[in-house]
C-alpha cells in the first residue's frame, strides 16, 4: 500500500515511434498494456510509414478494445478527446527521423499538463510487467537524494533471450567517434535512446538527425540543461536492434550525415581526425566505397549543419 501511494502521483506519457513496422510495434505496446502501474498514456507516432502499419496497429486495439483515437500531425495539438483515451495514434505528415518523429509526441506531453514523466521506447523494446513501477519509485529515489527533478533514466537491455545487452549507457569515443558499451578514454557517456524516461518538462531532441548519433545529442542537450543521468538496473527491457534499419543499404551514409552534425556542433577541431580514423578504418575492412562516401558526405557535399 505504501509503495502504491508513493508513485500513485505519476502520469506517464509514453511515446513509442514505428515506421513501417506495424507488427513489431504491437509487441511494443503489449508489453505495455500489462504493466503493474497502469497511470499512462501512449502515443504512437507512425512516421510516414510506407506500408499498412497504421491499418494494423489500429486493428489490435479495436480487437483488444482498447480505447484510442487515431488523428493527424495537425490535429494532434487538439487535446479534447486524448485525456479520455489509452493511446493516440498519430500520423506524422512526413518521416522526419527519429528526433523530429519523437518531438511531435513531447510537444504533446509538455502542452497537455495532465502527465508528470514522459518514456520515450523504441518501438522493438518489450518492457519487463513492473517496468514502469520501479522505473518511477527509481526517479522519486533520486529526486529525494539530489533534491532537483531534472533527471533521466536509462535501464538494463537485454536481447531476446535474456542476455544483457548494456546497463542503459553506452560511451562515444569522442576521436574516433565509435561507441562501445564500456568507457574506452576520453570518452562521452550518454543515455541509449531506445529507452529514457524524464520528466514531463523535458527539452526537446534535435531534429536535424535523421537516425544516429541523435541520442547522444539529446544527452548533451540534457546535461547542459543541468539533468542528472542514471539508470534503472533493478528491471529491464528486451530490445530486438536494428529491426527498421537493417534493410537499408545506404544506412552509412546517414550514420555519417550524423556524425558530422554532431562533431561539427560539438568538437568541431577533432572532426577531421574522426574523418581520417572512420575512412582508415574503412580501407582496412575492405569497404573502399563506403569510406569514399565518407569523404564526400564529409567535406564535399553541399548539405551543412545549421547552428
Amino acid at each position: 500500500m505504501e509503495k502504491t501511494d508513493t508513485i500513485s502521483f505519476a502520469n506517464i506519457g509514453i511515446i513509442v515511434l514505428n515506421y513501417n513496422n506495424g507488427h513489431r510495434t504491437l509487441g511494443c505496446i503489449e508489453s505495455i498494456l500489462v504493466q503493474s502501474f497502469q497511470n499512462f498514456r501512449i502515443m504512437v507516432v507512425d512516421n510516414g510509414s510506407l506500408d499498412d502499419s497504421v491499418k494494423v496497429i489500429i486493428h489490435f486495439l479495436f480487437e483488444n478494445h482498447v480505447e484510442h483515437t487515431l488523428v493527424s500531425q495537425n490535429e494532434s495539438t487538439e487535446m479534447d478527446k486524448f485525456p479520455e483515451k489509452k493511446i493516440m495514434v498519430i500520423q506524422a505528415e512526413k518521416n522526419g527521423g527519429y528526433a523530429a518523429g519523437n518531438n511531435i509526441a513531447i510537444r504533446i506531453v509538455r502542452k497537455t499538463g495532465i502527465f508528470t514523466h514522459v518514456l520515450i521506447l523504441n518501438n522493438d523494446t518489450e518492457l519487463s510487467p513492473d517496468f514502469l513501477e520501479k522505473m518511477i519509485l527509481k526517479y522519486q529515489t533520486e529526486k529525494k537524494k539530489r533534491g532537483i527533478d531534472k533527471i533521466a533514466i536509462g535501464s538494463r537491455e537485454t536481447d531476446q533471450t535474456g542476455k544483457i545487452r548494456n546497463q542503459g549507457f553506452h560511451y562515444l569515443n569522442i576521436p574516433s567517434g565509435l561507441v562501445f558499451n564500456f568507457p574506452f578514454f576520453p570518452s562521452f557517456r550518454y543515455i541509449v535512446g531506445s529507452c529514457i524516461f524524464l520528466p514531463a518538462s523535458t527539452p526537446l531532441m534535435d531534429d536535424r538527425y535523421f537516425l544516429y548519433y541523435d541520442d547522444v545529442a539529446f544527452s548533451k542537450i540534457l546535461k547542459k540543461d543541468h539533468y542528472f543521468l542514471t539508470t534503472l538496473s533493478s528491471s529491464c527491457y528486451k530490445h530486438e536492434t536494428g529491426s527498421t534499419t537493417k534493410k537499408s543499404p545506404q544506412l552509412h551514409r546517414t550514420i555519417f550525415r550524423s556524425m558530422k552534425i554532431f562533431y561539427l556542433k560539438n568538437y568541431p577541431p577533432l572532426f577531421p581526425l574522426v574523418v581520417a580514423l572512420r575512412f582508415l578504418l574503412n580501407l582496412i575492412l575492405g569497404r573502399p566505397r563506403i569510406a569514399a562516401d565518407l569523404l564526400r558526405i564529409s567535406f564535399y557535399s553541399d548539405e551543412r549543419a545549421d547552428f
